[in-house]
């Protein structure tokens, strides 16, 4: 290996310094020797009883010999300061190297502070967004809070609006005139092609009609050539979008010229896997009716299946009562078709994935809950156990779990009741 220049110099600089140390000795011990021998010959002639006369000769070498050891004490001397020199010089560079690696230390301990405080400021950044996160989702929160207290709020104005119509009617007498047009919405509800099924007293039972069991007639045509429908639908997208729009029942009918009468429709080009009725309990709410028909007569087409949509239409001026309403459904939808699958539809409650197929559970074991997640509550899970909305169930389960209750009046109550009952011996899935 080469050796670096700075070793070479330490090297010259040692060498140097011994080459001078042993020239010293030298000339030391030499001057000694003559200052010996000087001293004995002075000895000797005083020693002796005739003493001898000093050459003058000698003197001249004693005085000569005196003038080179002066000389080469000075340059000893200067020799000696050389060296010191040259040593004050070494340590000069030693300490400036010294102060060069401290000032390298001590960059480098600048740099490390540098980073740290980079470091905390990338912290300060990440928990500043972490922050401003939550604050987002709190935001959102409060938002959603105030959807909800905003429909509570449209749901207690409409109650009084009405509660002011109905006395509004009663002092002016238009009770007569609202009954006419419940009736011409019942007929326009026929008309349209939609089954609705008018119940006046839910304490007596409830006949099959003479218009249902006309209709039955047309929907038993059998479908005997057909192939099976694919287990997976071709034309379905995913995420739809809802049209909120309140159409008119002309403009909806105007649109599915293809239903049958009474709501109902099956693919012409495969038989489908399922016969699907959709059981709607409702009461006073006209515009979401209509919503929901636009809405799902072409979801459920989209899916291939063989349905139809009964609207169970509760009559009078006494408490909601949806348990009785949705079991009047399942057994007028039964008795006019051979249904294998009931779906429990709320009016006001839309699909936003066609992927999400209204079909019931191959599973005996299994019924499915199709709205499990939804818009007003900001997509997440109303609570544990909840039902609600819309519930897919076959005839068979129905018949063992003994369908609803029918002692819950007024809203809410009765799918709770349904999950927690000793009689239902099922698991609700989401799939």
């Amino acid at each position: 290996m080469a050796v670096k220049p700075f070793i070479k110099v330490l090297i010259f600089v040692f060498s140097a310094l011994f080459a001078a140390y042993f020239f010293r000795e030298f000339i030391i011990s030499r001057e000694s020797a003559k200052i010996t021998q000087f001293s004995r010959l002075i000895k000797w002639q005083m020693d002796s009883d005739t003493p001898k006369k000093v050459e003058d000769g000698d003197k001249i070498k004693l005085l000569k010999d005196n003038k080179e050891n002066k000389g080469e004490k000075k340059e000893e001397k200067k020799e000696g300061k050389k060296e010191e020199k040259k040593e004050e010089k070494k340590e000069e560079k030693k300490e400036e190297k010294k102060e060069e690696k401290k000032k390298k230390e001590e960059k480098k301990e600048e740099k490390k502070e540098e980073k740290k405080k980079e470091e905390k400021k990338e912290e300060k950044k990440k928990e500043e967004k972490k922050e401003e996160k939550k604050k987002e989702e709190k935001k959102e929160e409060r938002k959603e809070e105030k959807k909800v207290e905003r429909k509570k709020d449209e749901k207690k104005e409409k109650k009084d609006e009405k509660k002011e119509v109905r006395k509004e009617e009663k002092k002016d007498g238009k009770k007569e005139e609202k009954k006419e047009e419940k009736k011409q919405v019942k007929e326009d509800l026929v008309n349209n092609k939609t089954t609705t099924i008018p119940i006046n007293n839910l304490l007596k039972g409830n006949n099959t009609g003479p218009q249902l069991i006309e209709i039955a007639k047309i929907w038993r045509v059998h479908q005997d050539n057909l192939t099976l429908c694919p287990e997976k639908p071709p034309n379905l997208k995913g995420k739809i979008d809802v049209d909120m729009r309140s159409l008119k029942l002309e403009e909806i009918e105007e649109e599915y010229k293809d239903l049958w009468p009474g709501g109902h429709w099956r693919p012409k080009e495969c038989k489908s896997r399922q016969k699907v009725a959709i059981v709607v309990p409702y009461r006073n709410r006209e515009p979401h009716l209509r919503t929901f028909l636009h809405n799902i007569h072409r979801f459920l087409q989209k899916q291939q299946l063989d349905y139809a949509i009964f609207v169970v239409e509760q009559m009078g001026n006494f408490a909601f009562n949806k348990g009785r309403l949705t079991n009047i459904g399942v057994l007028e939808a039964i008795r006019v078709y051979p249904f294998d699958c009931i779906i429990f539809h709320d009016v006001d409650t839309y699909p936003e994935n066609d992927n999400m197929l209204y079909r019931c559970s191959t599973d005996p074991k299994y019924t499915k809950h199709l709205s499990v997640y939804l818009e007003r509550i900001g997509y997440k899970e109303y609570y544990p156990g909840f039902i609600g909305g819309v519930l897919a169930l076959t005839v068979e389960q129905l018949r063992k779990v003994n369908g609803y209750s029918n002692d819950f009046w007024g809203w809410g109550g009765e799918d709770d009741d349904f999950n927690t009952s000793e009689d239902s011996q099922y698991e609700f899935s989401e799939k």
